[in-house]
């Protein structure tokens, strides 16, 4: 009862935390506690407009003042141009961190995942961590990655999911996974097709390269590889991009349900 389990989130490029927690306030299921201390973090909407609970929606979480451990520059960067489209593309003086924020009536916070690997099936802005958080519980899967592939105007959720070990992705699992998705989540969650994979793509810290996944579904090079720990494992992943482009070529290795 008089344990403090606070969730917390930043990144290595700031050697700190955006969010962290509060031992004097309560914790709420599912919800980061408050910004650190010095940290001016908001979510931000279109044109730079402050999100409020009221909105009930997910935003570009942001920084709008300078920090203790805010970095100077890229190393080599001479000009700083690199550096001002990594973080300050967005607006002029303003961190843009590249993830998704949602402000909570509690006070609180929701990070939904990075906003460039964002997923917008049917016009419905979602974020992959909603997905990856209830696939988290599931004793079948042992890791996955979405990302979307545009059809027609419009945007698909393709799912790759790692399985654990001994179970197998047939049509009655991923039947299971999408209406496990639709109920928990939304519809929108649900994704068109599903796919198992050998791999998870990782960054060097240890997070889910859905930018990776998402310029192959493209049919873009990945670039930066090099930013990953197992790039080796992206050959599966352009086999079964090829093959969504390419009806005809579809055959057993690649079938999604």
């Amino acid at each position: 009862e008089d344990m403090h389990l606070a969730s917390i989130s930043g990144g290595s490029d700031i050697l700190s935390c955006f969010l962290l927690g509060d031992p004097t306030a309560p914790v709420h299921s599912g919800e980061l506690q408050m910004p650190g201390l010095g940290m001016a973090v908001m979510a931000h909407g279109e044109h730079g407009a402050p999100l409020t609970p009221e909105h009930g929606a997910m935003g570009e979480l942001v920084c709008t003042q300078p920090f203790v451990s805010l970095p100077l520059g890229f190393l080599g960067d001479d000009t700083g141009d690199r550096f001002k489209a990594s973080y300050f593309s967005g607006q002029e003086g303003v961190w843009t961190h590249g993830d998704l924020l949602e402000p909570t009536s509690n006070g609180g916070y929701i990070v939904h995942g990075r906003s460039d690997a964002s997923l917008n099936p049917g016009g419905v802005k979602i974020g992959t961590g909603e997905i990856y958080a209830q696939l988290s519980a599931l004793p079948d899967i042992d890791d996955a990655i979405a990302a979307g592939l545009q059809v027609d105007g419009d945007e698909q959720v393709i799912l790759f999911v790692k399985m654990a070990e001994g179970a197998v992705l047939d049509p009655a699992l991923t039947k299971e996974l999408k209406t496990h998705l639709r109920t928990r989540l939304s519809s929108a969650h649900a994704p068109s097709k599903i796919f198992a994979v050998d791999e998870i793509p990782q960054t060097r810290n240890a997070k889910p390269a859905e930018v990776a996944i998402k310029r192959i579904l493209q049919g873009l090079p990945v670039g930066n590889e090099a930013a990953l720990v197992n790039p080796e494992c992206l050959a599966q992943y352009q086999e079964i991009a090829d093959a969504l482009r390419s009806p005809n070529k579809h055959n057993k290795k690649t079938a999604g349900h």
